[in-house]
C-alpha cells in the first residue's frame, strides 16, 4: 500500500480507513480535492470546501446564478 499522503489543502496527514472486521487499513489516499485543487484531501477538507464547491458548480450548470441567495433555500413546515 502506498504511503499515507498529507492533504493538499490543510497541510495534515488523511484518514486511514480501517476495516473493522480484521483492523487491516484498506484505504489510506484521502478523497479527490477536485474541483478545488488538484490532489487528496483529508475527510475534514472534503466537507468543508470540496463538496459545497461541487454543489455550487452544479448549481451553476442547473443556471441557478448564486447558491447562497436566500430565495434558493427550501422553506420546510415546521
Amino acid at each position: 500500500m502506498k504511503d499515507t499522503p498529507n492533504c493538499c489543502l490543510c497541510g495534515e496527514k488523511v484518514e486511514e480507513k480501517v476495516n473493522p472486521r480484521d483492523g487491516k487499513v484498506y484505504w489510506n489516499q484521502g478523497e479527490s480535492a477536485l474541483p478545488v485543487k488538484d490532489g487528496r484531501c483529508c475527510e475534514a477538507c472534503a466537507d468543508a470546501y470540496v463538496l459545497p464547491a461541487r454543489l455550487e458548480a452544479h448549481y451553476q450548470q442547473q443556471e441557478h446564478h448564486d447558491f447562497y441567495a436566500p430565495d434558493t433555500f427550501v422553506d420546510w413546515p415546521e
